[in-house]
């Protein structure tokens, strides 16, 4: 019988060992790790190897890899057996090497564009001073049945300019009187434009000697004179201008 109760007495203190030992070692103390901005599966980890007990505050998690510590309690190298965290979703994670996360990508440059080639030098436009309209006479166009004539200047200094393909405006006419003659010799019309405007006289068809007198010039002290012969068709303008080359 005595052997009986130590026997007893023996196991029984076993068994409080090692409920004493189990109790122990469910209130133990960690130090706690920096959990904060870790994803929920490196969090379980990092408290594992601290000896802490992690508890999920909030909802059920949706997937534990994509989730992140917002927060946690007690903060990073506190003393306590359990600590809790609070997640955030977060579609990727590109923590601090430091936190146990992937190191941050740098930014990528957004691709430029190759550099235009220097443009090739122009050459500069140069030209007469004065000069004519780009036309061929006579100039014949559906229109009354009349002459059209201007007075212009052509020649002088060369000078430079700037213009879309090295193409001037159509310069503006000066100011003349025109006489037309008959084929018989008789004076059937004359006419003086202004500085700035055309000569037109109605005409009926035939064939006719034309001449001009520049106003704005004289030689010697004698206005020029240019004879010119046209055509004057039913139904169409006939353009003839006058022209006086200047050095």
């Amino acid at each position: 019988m005595r052997r009986l109760f130590v026997v007893a007495v023996a196991v029984i203190c076993v068994a409080l060992a090692g409920s004493a030992s189990a109790s122990g070692r469910a209130g133990s103390v960690c130090r706690v790790p920096r959990l904060k901005g870790l994803t929920l599966t490196i969090a379980r980890i990092r408290a594992t190897h601290a000896g802490c007990r992690l508890r999920v505050a909030g909802g059920a998690l949706e997937t534990a890899g994509t989730e992140t510590v917002e927060r946690q309690s007690p903060g990073a190298r506190a003393r306590a057996s359990r600590v809790t965290v609070w997640l955030k979703a977060a579609a990727v994670r590109t923590g601090a090497a430091s936190d146990g996360g992937a190191r941050p990508q740098a930014p990528q440059a957004s691709p430029q564009a190759p550099p235009s080639p220097p443009a090739e030098p122009q050459e500069p436009c140069i030209g007469s001073a004065a000069y004519v309209p780009e036309i061929t006479e006579p100039l014949i166009t559906p229109g009354p049945t009349e002459l059209v004539s201007g007075f212009y200047f052509d020649g002088g200094p060369a000078v430079r300019f700037s213009a879309p393909g090295c193409k001037r405006p159509a310069p503006s006419p000066g100011e003349g009187t025109v006489e037309v003659m008959s084929a018989s010799g008789a004076l059937v019309a004359t006419q003086t434009s202004e500085r700035g405007h055309f000569v037109e006289i109605p005409l009926p068809p035939g064939s006719y000697t034309v001449t001009g007198t520049f106003l704005d010039a004289t030689i010697n002290g004698v206005h020029p004179r240019e004879t010119e012969h046209v055509v004057i068709q039913p139904g169409y303008s006939t353009r003839q201008d006058f022209v006086l080359q200047i050095s």
